[in-house]
């Protein structure tokens, strides 16, 4: 498979003229673009004695799949079910915001719950690839912290990101089984009711923040239109950030070698199609 045609976005900046090669899941090449020889670019082409297919972006990005590395849920499921029918839901909702691996995350619970979700990831990882790990939130947290917050505003991630810088962010969802839910659903987050009031997920008493609702691109997005960081910087907070942080080192990058894990954005920052290992997860 060859992605033609599309405006490839690296850590350090975005790049136009280069197309990339996918062979047995991983990116084998990137390399020019291939000259158009007519009106229209042939539907494959011979590489390395073998036919591959080619795939024309249009002139949209192409970025490295998206790594969330805190998501309780999606769609009404949460990883607190520890069922496969549960990751699976989550992990086919996320690919629509271009996550291609994701560390389901638990609540704080009894450690013989949190145990019951480590074991069912365990039993399941060979047959849903992009659960990259779990992410133990709790219950190593104060008691006297504990439950949901407060609006995570804009003048606060403006400083973050002048403190930190665009290497030392990572973004992540939080999202809770209220993500993809249409508004006003009513959902738990074990144990405690709550509700999705226009693409928010709060309390049932809507005093508090319960998680989001949000998928990855929707962060990318606000950090671009919001924070004014510039997309490559946005996109390396989603995508090479989140990598090094727990060592995925096949993830995250346009590189040769690395999975062929991939999402096309469209100018407005909207997912139009999602690859992990080459294959499409997701469409428009």
């Amino acid at each position: 498979m060859i992605f033609t045609n599309a405006r490839l976005i690296f850590p350090n900046g975005i790049c136009d003229g280069l197309e990339v090669v996918v062979e047995k899941g991983k990116i084998a090449a990137l390399r020019e673009q291939t000259p158009l020889r007519s009106p229209r670019r042939p539907a494959a082409q011979q590489v390395h004695g073998r036919s591959k297919e080619m795939v024309d972006l249009h002139g949209n990005y192409l970025a490295p799949g998206f790594i969330d590395l805190h998501v309780h849920g999606a769609l009404g499921h949460d990883t607190m079910e520890a069922s496969t029918e549960a990751f699976r839901a989550i992990c086919d909702y996320h690919a629509s915001g271009g996550t291609t691996s994701l560390l389901p995350t638990t609540a704080t619970a009894p450690l013989d719950r949190i145990t019951d979700v480590l074991n069912a990831v365990r039993n399941c990882r060979s047959s849903i690839t992009r659960i990259a790990g779990v992410h133990v939130e709790g219950p190593f947290i104060s008691k006297a912290k504990c439950g949901a917050q407060r609006a995570v505003s804009e003048t606060l991630m403006k400083m973050l990101y002048r403190a930190k810088g665009p290497r030392g962010i990572c973004l992540v969802t939080d999202a809770t089984a209220g993500a993809g839910l249409p508004d006003k659903s009513q959902f738990s987050l074990f144990g405690r009711d709550c509700v999705v009031e226009d693409g928010v997920c709060l309390l049932a008493d809507q005093s508090a923040l319960a998680g989001s609702a949000s998928r990855m691109i929707d962060l990318v997005r606000t950090m671009v239109m919001e924070v004014n960081v510039p997309l490559h910087e946005a996109v390396m907070m989603a995508t090479e950030n989140p990598v090094r942080a727990i060592g995925l080192e096949a993830k995250g990058s346009l590189k040769v070698d690395a999975d062929a894990d991939l999402v096309v954005l469209s100018p407005e920052l909207e997912v139009l199609r999602t690859f992990s290992g080459g294959q499409e997860i997701f469409s428009y």
